[in-house]
Formats: C-alpha cells, structure tokens, sequence
C-alpha cells in the first residue's frame, strides 16, 4: 500500500472512487501519457481526442475499480 493510501485510510472511511493521485505510479504515468499522445499508441490513441466530460468519467470508472480492488483484497 503506497503512504498516499495509507493516509487517506487512516483519516477518511473508504472512498468508492480513488482521484489520479491515489493511483499507482504507473497507472498514473500511463494515463497521463495517453492523454498527451505520448504512449505506445502515440497520436492515435483515443484518449487524445476525449473531451473533458468523457475523462472525468473514464477516469472515475478507473478509481472506482482501484477503489473496488482495494477494498476486496484489502
């Protein structure tokens, strides 16, 4: 469990959606990538082109399955 993680357990009761900062580094990098075009896809992956209401809800359905993987393995 990172110490971000940790932190947000020890002061709030389990969240059903983790936000980009609770997520792993990598998953973070990647989404990050993908939305710059800078992933393995480069220009040609999707995300480049999401508008901002289509990311906040991949990006939520994302922390809420971390959120669920979480809670299940625990």
């Amino acid at each position: 469990m990172s110490p971000e993680v940790a932190e947000v357990e020890a002061s709030e009761p389990a969240r059903l959606i983790w936000p980009l900062p609770l997520w792993p580094a990598d998953d973070r990098r990647i989404w990050i990538e993908a939305r710059l075009g800078k992933g393995s896809e480069g220009r040609d992956n999707p995300a480049v082109a999401w508008s901002g209401r289509t990311l906040e809800n991949r990006a939520q359905g994302y922390g809420r399955y971390l959120a669920w993987l979480h809670r299940r393995d625990g």
